[in-house]
């Protein structure tokens, strides 16, 4: 069966087969450090972001070696001409600007993650532990914050984050699409104010599911909770797996949709993700149904791309993130089309 055929029979369904939720920020508002350090605490649950560029080199030399799976079929894709398509019909930040619908928002920006129709937006210019955020539905803002790292689940329907003040911290989570609160529960205000010299013991908050659990931690313990429960402490996995369902050259950055589709990068010579491995580039993308290996395809990109973030446009479309330069300072997005698998530029203002 393949990708158009398994999509129309399934992606109506909205029952998920798998809860992963994106990744925290990968915005330059949050250091690599954590990053790290949120991928050890979780694992069980995928991250993604539009941006995401960390480097995680044990994990991407390690795919490969001793599972056969990690190397999945190349697909050919006719790149020249690309099509120039609509514009992206997510928010995005080009520049310092955050474009919605196509059209400016005020303000100076320095990144954006979106599930579904809930999109986390950070004011550009923070420096520091913590970092503002802003929450829209639909492009209007629905609520604020000021985080470590903010989370938000697949269908953007629940984003938490862990609140800390000058007496105290507390675990927080509230609807994306109307901001409001779902609940709050205390946290050990010494492991999330960033203050002192870093240890093992201090936590971070990895992952929220659309269910609305909230799996947080550090390298050495790690929770879980629900909003009108109280938490409960869980086994830690193991940190190089991906989640559930997916080969292991899906990598810790897959993007997953509600539906249990999944997207990854991909370098076309070595069949995997390249992160952190010196002169390989990530010039493909491969998509897969959790639990379905026999969907799985990979789409070339053109010559010469360096895509360094992927996220789902829609249930069928992805948007690549290409750059342009060593710096990324320059890039472009790429629209990408699971059932033909074929590309065409998405061009931004």
């Amino acid at each position: 069966m393949n990708v158009e055929q398994t999509l129309t029979e399934e992606l109506g369904t909205v029952a998920r087969s798998l809860n992963t939720p994106p990744p925290p920020s990968a915005t330059d508002l949050v250091s690599r450090a954590e990053r790290v350090r949120t991928r050890r605490i979780s694992t069980t649950v995928a991250v993604s972001g539009l941006l995401a560029a960390a480097i995680v080199g044990a994990v991407v030399l390690g795919n490969d070696l001793g599972h056969p799976d990690s190397a999945p079929p190349i697909t050919k894709v006719t790149v020249a001409p690309l099509p120039t398509g609509a514009a992206p019909a997510i928010p995005y930040v080009d520049g310092s600007t955050l474009y919605v619908d196509g059209r400016p928002v005020e303000g100076a920006y320095g990144g954006s993650t979106t599930a579904g129709s809930t999109t986390l937006a950070y004011p550009a210019g923070q420096a520091g532990n913590f970092t503002s955020f802003t929450v829209l539905y639909d492009g209007a803002r629905v609520a604020v914050g000021r985080a470590r790292n903010v989370v938000i689940s697949p269908d953007g329907t629940k984003v938490a984050w862990a609140a800390v003040d000058a007496a105290s911290a507390h675990l927080v989570e509230i609807d994306g699409t109307t901001g409001r609160e779902l609940g709050r529960v205390a946290l050990d205000r010494s492991l999330y104010s960033r203050e002192g010299r870093e240890d093992e013991s201090w936590e971070t908050v990895a992952t929220v599911g659309d269910d609305g659990t909230v799996t947080y931690g550090s390298t050495a313990t790690t929770h879980t909770w629900h909003p009108g429960h109280a938490p409960v402490d869980v086994a830690l996995q193991n940190s190089a797996a991906p989640p559930a369902g997916f080969p292991w050259a899906a990598g810790w950055d897959l993007a997953v949709q509600p539906s249990g589709w999944g997207a990854w990068l991909t370098n076309s010579r070595g069949r995997t993700n390249s992160r952190g491995v010196d002169g390989w580039i990530n010039d493909g993308v491969t998509v897969q149904r959790a639990h379905r290996p026999g969907t799985l395809e990979t789409i070339v990109l053109p010559k010469g791309s360096n895509a360094t973030g992927v996220t789902w446009e829609s249930a069928t479309k992805l948007l690549v993130h290409v750059a342009d330069d060593a710096s990324g300072d320059r890039w472009h997005f790429l629209r990408c089309d699971i059932t033909t698998e074929r590309c065409e530029i998405a061009p931004t203002s």
